[in-house]
């Protein structure tokens, strides 16, 4: 989602904003503990990232309850995960010297929308980069634990639809193009690949399952974890169990 927003800019003082504004948006989740993030490369040239957040429900106990001289806050949290998806589709493998000193490798005659999983093999077997185009498709919170709230964001129809968006934007306003970021891919092994923007900010990723499914999030219990903190404070103090 925000490589679709970078993908915006078009002079170097608007990347500037545009990173600043990045930044100020981490500062501003500085309270919140990033959990599992995954991302899910499916054959058919689907990606899938998941990206989980807790966030502090109560974080500063004493506003709530001023005779508690505690600095802390309430141990239950605000849990849920960002989901995003796009299409994506190999433009181009190079050497990876080629990709160091200037991306100018030529194009591969086999490279194939409709064959990533070959594309992702060949990077592995041949030590190069791979160059892909990306295609951002929906943006969607699962997973959230907060009561009612959950009910609503679990609707499909919630969900934001940035390619249905940039197509209507693209009908309407003639100077808009939907954003199509760059990412370049270099295959380390089987179990690691390293994946750089346009701006060579570096992700490196760890295979961890051969699995194309997604998380399912319908076992996320909507009660802000209050049920884990009593289950947690009965197993370690009262250990009252029926």
């Amino acid at each position: 989602f925000f490589l679709a927003g970078r993908s915006t800019c078009r002079t170097p003082d608007q990347v500037k904003q545009y990173d600043w504004f990045c930044d100020m948006h981490r500062a501003a989740l500085a309270i919140s503990n990033i959990g599992n993030v995954r991302q899910i490369v499916k054959a058919n040239g689907r990606l899938v990232n998941e990206f989980e957040v807790k966030v502090g429900s109560v974080p500063f106990l004493g506003e709530v309850l001023p005779r508690v001289r505690y600095s802390g806050g309430w141990p239950v949290t605000v849990d849920g995960a960002i989901v995003s998806s796009a299409d994506v589709s190999p433009v181009n493998l190079m050497e990876e010297s080629s990709y160091r000193f200037g991306r100018e490798g030529s194009s591969n005659d086999g490279v194939d929308e409709s064959d990533v999983e070959d594309i992702q093999s060949s990077g592995r077997r041949r030590k190069v980069v791979a160059e892909w185009d990306l295609h951002m498709d929906t943006v969607q919170i699962k997973g959230s634990n907060i009561p009612l709230l959950r009910n609503l964001l679990d609707n499909p129809n919630v969900r934001l639809k940035s390619r249905d968006l940039s197509n209507l934007l693209e009908q309407s306003i003639d100077s808009y193009t939907t954003p199509r970021p760059k990412l370049y891919t270099t295959y380390v092994d089987d179990g690691m690949r390293i994946v750089r923007d346009e701006d060579d900010h570096v992700f490196i990723y760890g295979r961890v399952s051969e699995s194309e499914e997604e998380s399912d999030y319908k076992g996320v219990m909507a009660d802000l974890g209050v049920g884990k903190l009593l289950e947690g404070f009965n197993d370690a103090v009262t250990k009252f169990y029926l």
